[in-house]
């Protein structure tokens, strides 16, 4: 908090894999109490998806979102279920919550770097493009589906970007960010890679 005071941002959006997660109202309550005494930034607590971000149960949405919640997440846990998530965004398109998703599918994803030249060379697992390109195309149907709100989290990708200018073209309620690190690095910035300091997507090549 302190650090985003000194660098000029007055809201923080915090994600719900905190320790404890963020799967209970008292929790949430809790964090916000401890917030507003810190006076700092704004922050603006999004609440587990499922409980304990294990990816089975879902969270009661509702009640999270009284204890001040402005959205739903898994945050960097995927969901390998498909019909959770379809339960998840059913429940949220119900009562007009937003979930934000990171479209990574859960068994393409699991590398360290891009899929590429550069991890080829340096031995490293590779994430290819279709990790993030196959989970959008679930997550579009699925809100095609359903309806739902969903914000979609750290794009990575050029054909990503292009799928969801698309999506929204044709009047799927998505909105979507891409990290900074994405606008001003690129796979080869990684250096020599230290674990200690994975990106999580992985830089890209260029384009």
């Amino acid at each position: 908090m302190a650090a985003a005071v000194a660098g000029g941002v007055t809201s923080v959006i915090c994600p719900p894999d905190t320790d404890p997660v963020l799967d209970e109202p008292g929790l949430v309550q809790m964090l916000k109490f401890r917030a507003r005494n810190l006076n700092l930034a704004h922050l603006y607590p999004l609440g587990a998806l499922t409980r304990g971000l294990q990816g089975t149960a879902l969270t009661e949405m509702v009640e999270l979102t009284r204890a001040g919640c402005i959205g739903f997440s898994q945050a960097e846990v995927g969901l390998k279920d498909t019909l959770v998530l379809h339960r998840a965004l059913q429940y949220a398109s119900t009562f007009g919550y937003t979930t934000w998703l990171r479209p990574n599918d859960p068994w393409l994803g699991n590398g360290v770097a891009a899929k590429g030249p550069l991890a080829t060379r340096m031995g490293l697992a590779g994430v290819p493009v279709v990790a993030e390109t196959i989970a959008l195309a679930t997550i579009f149907e699925l809100v095609r589906d359903t309806g739902a709100r969903v914000h979609l989290c750290r794009l990575s990708s050029a054909a990503g970007i292009e799928m969801v200018r698309r999506a929204k073209a044709q009047g799927l309620p998505l909105t979507c960010d891409v990290s900074v690190n994405q606008l001003h690095l690129i796979d080869m910035d990684i250096g020599y890679f230290n674990s200690a300091m994975r990106l999580t997507p992985p830089l890209r090549q260029q384009r």
